[in-house]
């Protein structure tokens, strides 16, 4: 998020700072003591509420929680981010125990998740990180940005090319199929690089949390 004042702020950011609320989080987390909590003025007092030492804090989600098993397959959860673009974050996750994976970024709109390949409900927890959730075992976790301003922005750049390239070259129809080609090539090109599957920056990320006892789980 950036700073206060920059107009760049998000409105639940803000609250959190306000709240004096600390806003940073691991870009990727697992949680398993979860809880449905609504609207976002009680979820923020909550976070507000000092521990009792040695105590967990909920992860407080905007819908119901299915039912969250105390089997565990190990006894700690790991994390590794194992690509990432400008618009997709991609997780090897190891869930010792059923919970929600929380991505720690601002929820938006246009984030789109998938577990295993499969398309999955995204919940909004503590009234800012989107989550998804992962029963215990490994799983690969992508989150990826999905914005309609880009797309909406790639037609007209698209048809404004074709605009200019019809007047430039009215003269020689005969070119029209070749840069019809090259133009598509090139939409396709710029779309495949930026939302499908562009290059990875090399992001390195892993995070690794030993569970609690299963008796102290919900």
């Amino acid at each position: 998020h950036a700073d206060a004042g920059s107009g760049m702020e998000m409105r639940s950011v803000s609250d959190y700072q306000a709240h004096k609320i600390p806003v940073t989080r691991g870009l990727g987390t697992l949680a398993h003591k979860v809880e449905q909590l609504a609207p976002d003025t009680e979820v923020l007092r909550r976070l507000q509420e000092k521990l009792p030492k040695g105590a967990t804090a909920a992860l407080f989600l905007d819908r119901p929680v299915p039912p969250i098993a105390a089997d565990t397959v190990s006894d700690q959860d790991t994390v590794k981010l194992v690509d990432t673009t400008s618009n997709r974050f991609a997780f090897d996750v190891s869930a010792g125990r059923d919970g929600y994976f929380v991505f720690g970024q601002p929820m938006l709109k246009g984030f789109v998740a998938t577990v295993d390949g499969a398309p999955v409900e995204i919940a909004t927890a503590n009234a800012l990180f989107p989550a998804v959730f992962v029963p215990r075992g490994a799983h690969h976790v992508v989150f990826r940005f999905i914005s309609k301003p880009f797309f909406a922005g790639a037609a007209i750049w698209f048809v404004t090319l074709w605009v200019w390239i019809a007047v430039s070259i009215r003269r020689r129809r005969w070119l029209l199929p070749i840069f019809a080609v090259l133009s598509a090539a090139a939409l396709a090109g710029l779309l495949y690089a930026s939302v499908f599957k562009g290059p990875s920056f090399g992001t390195i990320y892993s995070w690794q949390a030993k569970l609690e006892p299963p008796s102290s789980a919900p």
